[in-house]
Order: structure tokens, then sequence, then C-alpha cells
């Protein structure tokens, strides 16, 4: 079947916009997806046949989308086609919450460390098993520190056009504290303890810090698992 069509053209840059007579083939075009054939339909639920104009086969946008769980709508202000990819975030910030909530209690445990005075026993000592053998305990935290940090900010690159003003503001707390932590340390292992009661004051206020930012972290993993149902 032959059809004359009249069609306004409005394309992207160096857009036609106007009006074109067309010859639109209508030659009971078939959509499947995944082998399940789909029956397009408009807006209001009345079926759409595709066509195809010169060789080109033309479909219609919504129920293409539609059947993609691709969300669709129609600018009228800008004559714009807007389409939502529906992909599910859920898996990429439960991970985010997970490493940022076991990353603070981590540097959490080294605070204590510092207050209760084990850091100040070991940190200079060099281990002698695990991954780390070889290298002090010193040498063997900041290698750790930074590996988590790489971790933390690979998550939120992953996370990032999603993610709440509050979730930024959890990973530059993160941050905060890490480089906090690893200067604790170096002032340890380099002996600057002199004004000792300085450093225990301010790994005491980090290790609060730390505990309140672990249990922001798990909300935000709880709250997600749950609007995932």
């Amino acid at each position: 079947m032959t059809a004359v069509l009249a069609m306004s053209l409005v394309v992207g840059a160096q857009a036609t916009v106007g009006k074109k007579t067309m010859t639109a083939d209508y030659n009971n075009i078939k959509i499947e997806l995944d082998g399940q054939q789909i029956t397009p339909t408009d807006a209001n639920g009345k079926a759409v046949e595709p066509f195809a104009v010169d060789g080109t086969t033309y479909l219609p946008v919504r129920a293409v989308s539609e059947a993609l769980g691709v969300d669709v709508e129609w600018d009228g202000n800008t004559n714009t086609v807007l389409l939502t990819s529906a992909y599910d975030n859920t898996a990429d910030l439960l991970g985010f919450y997970k490493i940022l909530e076991q990353s603070f209690d981590d540097l959490q445990t080294h605070f204590d460390g510092i207050l209760n005075g084990s850091v100040q026993e070991v940190i200079n000592t060099t281990l002698s098993s695990g991954p780390y053998e070889g290298m002090t305990f010193f040498e063997s935290a900041k290698k750790l520190m930074e590996t988590t940090l790489y971790n933390v900010e690979s998550h939120y690159n992953a996370c990032k056009p999603y993610l709440s003003d509050s979730d930024i503001s959890l990973v530059s707390e993160y941050k905060r504290l890490n480089s906090l932590l690893l200067s604790q340390f170096e002032n340890i292992h380099n002996g600057n303890t002199a004004n000792m009661n300085n450093i225990i004051g301010i790994s005491t206020q980090a290790y609060v810090d730390c505990m309140s930012n672990s249990m922001s972290a798990n909300t935000g993993f709880w709250e997600t698992y749950q609007n995932s149902f």
C-alpha cells in the first residue's frame, strides 16, 4: 500500500523546517523485540502502523521507546522528543552506600587506635605477614587509605548523575577524614607528638564524625533497598 503523506520536518543541527510531500509505503511492517511482536499505539492507545519513505523505515517513537523501557515526552516549546533511560540504578547506589559505610568504619577504627594508643605502639613496626608484608604499619595504612579512596571515588563517579547533595557531601566528608587521618599518622610516624593533646582532640572529633557519616551511609543503603520494592 502506498500513500502520499505531507509531513512537517524538524530535525537536529542544520534542520529542515517546513513541509514536504512524501510517498509513504505501508506494507504491514511488524516490530519484534526479543522475539515478541509489538503492536505500536499512540498516547491514546490507538494502533499506529510503521511505514517506509524512500527505503527508510519510520517507527512510532512512543511505542518503541516504551517497549524498550525508555520514558518519552514531547516538548512542544522546542519541538523536541525527550527520551529518558529507565535504567535501574539501585545496584549502583547500594554499592556506593555500602563502600562508604565500610570506609568510614575503617577510618573510625584507625582514629580509635590513635585514641587508645595502639597506633603509636606499632606505627613504625614492620609487618611480617599479610598483603603488606615487609611494609611498616604506617606504609601499609597509607596504601590502604589510598586504595579505599580510589574505590570510593570510582563508586562516586559511577553514581554521580543520580546522587543527592547529601550523598555528595558524604563523599567530601570521607575525603576530608581520610586526609586528616593520614596527617595524624604522619605526625606520629615522624615523632611529632609534642602536642599529643592536640592530636587526641582532633582524633576524638574525627572518630565521632566517622561514626555519624557511617550511620548516614547505612541509612542511605536501607532507604534505597526498601524503595526498590
